[in-house]
């Protein structure tokens, strides 16, 4: 019965140290990435909607909208 072989796998059990040194250089590349990084403290996140809710009972619904909604929302 003939084994099938996936290289990769093969080269990474029989280069152990070469793998080893490698993931430590990845590791240290990512922690220099994220130090050097922009950052803000609390970021300006624009909100791209807001909600109006007026209450005057005895209005009908159109002049509600009309006449007191639109004026505040201007």
């Amino acid at each position: 019965m003939e084994f099938k072989e996936f290289k990769i796998s093969n080269i990474a059990v029989d280069k152990k140290t070469t793998i080893y040194i490698f993931t430590v250089i990845l590791i240290i590349f990512g922690m220099m990435q994220y130090v050097t990084t922009p950052k803000e403290m609390f970021p300006d996140v624009p909100f791209p909607y807001f909600m109006i809710t007026t209450i005057h009972p005895g209005t009908s619904p159109a002049d509600m909208e009309n006449l007191v909604t639109r004026p505040i929302e201007k």
